[in-house]
């Protein structure tokens, strides 16, 4: 599952490509009738033209999003609502404003610019570190049974917890980068509002 945010007024600095114009118009059926060849002219054409344009597009998937979310929220509680804070971390469209998006923005600039953002992600990394690991739910001490297509049945080692017993918490999967928030930082400052799919 990935979050797809786009920008509701973004600052544009450069125009797309004729080839993004024509696929962005109807996504479906344009994206579709390219070649091969065609696919990756556009895929390489958009993505260029979605850097030089920082404020149209971000996406990060579910373990990335959700802890620079909250991150974001850790600062912003005074700015973003609870319904906002819950709303971001579902896909369901909910919309952040221009004036929100903004001080979202200058707020984690700063919080860059003075290490915050840094020792936040090391503490949080120290503290899934420090966790304990948990027992393995798919196996037997190791061992998972496995039934093959002739419906025998095989014992190997459990891919899962390589054996050990024993894995990390699933929680611990989640985390972010510094090079993350000042992605996200730049989109919500060029963005001119936000909404969150």
């Amino acid at each position: 599952m990935g979050f797809d945010l786009s920008g509701m007024k973004p600052t544009v600095n450069t125009e797309p490509s004729e080839l993004v114009i024509k696929v962005k118009k109807d996504w479906f059926i344009n994206y579709e009738a390219l070649n091969e060849g065609e696919k990756n002219q556009y895929q390489a054409e958009n993505s260029k033209w979605e850097e030089e344009n920082p404020g149209i597009y971000f996406r990060a998937n579910v373990w990335g999003w959700r802890p620079l979310w909250r991150y974001v929220y850790s600062l912003c509680s005074d700015i973003l609502t609870e319904e906002e804070y819950d709303s971001c971390t579902y896909n369901d469209g909910i919309e952040i404003s221009e004036v929100k998006a903004f001080a979202i923005s200058a707020i984690l600039f700063k919080a860059l610019k003075e290490g915050e953002v840094e020792a936040a992600i090391l503490l949080e990394k120290a503290h899934n570190d420090a966790l304990p690991d948990e027992d393995c739910k798919y196996c037997e001490e190791g061992v998972r049974v496995m039934k093959r297509d002739d419906d025998t049945e095989e014992e190997i080692t459990c891919n899962s917890c390589d054996g050990t017993t024993k894995v990390r918490l699933f929680s611990t999967n989640y985390g972010t980068s510094v090079d993350h928030v000042k992605r996200f930082a730049t989109f919500a400052k060029e963005s001119g509002g936000f909404t969150v799919w």
